[in-house]
């Protein structure tokens, strides 16, 4: 396998000239990188593999009864929002607003983490109106 992959091609400017085009993309760099991040973050947790197999079967199959976790996740920090934007459909929802409890997090955490790839904090509030985002994130890592 080579380092590189190079492209070569000729075009025609405006003035009708041809002119050779080479471009050059490392290709070792992002193989490096993918497999140790796959290494470090995907390999360790055979659980975490075995339930994202599973999901992507249960999709390809269109199955909706499966007994396999989300790998991704969205929590909602923070329900409140300093802005008041008109497209937001957070303006006309009809719940509480407030923050989340940090020990809300941790038990929802501490439950879906052998199954989860990706944990996003953004839904429709604002996080960083919860002043424990930091031990948060802190706590996901």
């Amino acid at each position: 396998m080579s380092d590189s992959l190079t492209f070569q091609n000729k075009i025609e400017v405006a003035n009708k000239e041809s002119v050779d085009i080479q471009m050059t993309i490392s290709t070792r760099r992002n193989l490096i990188w993918k497999v140790t991040n796959a290494l470090r973050y995907v390999l360790p947790y055979p659980r975490k593999i075995y339930n994202y197999i599973g999901i992507q079967r249960s999709l390809i199959s269109h199955n909706v009864n499966h007994r396999y976790f989300p790998f991704k996740m969205g929590v909602e920090a923070s329900s409140r929002c300093n802005l008041k934007c008109p497209l937001c459909p957070r303006t006309t929802l009809d719940r509480a607003v407030g923050n989340m409890e940090y020990t809300d997090f941790i038990k929802l955490i501490d439950i879906m983490s052998p199954y989860l790839f990706q944990v996003r904090f953004h839904v429709l509030g604002e996080p960083t109106l919860n002043p424990r985002l930091p031990e948060m994130i802190k706590y996901t890592a």
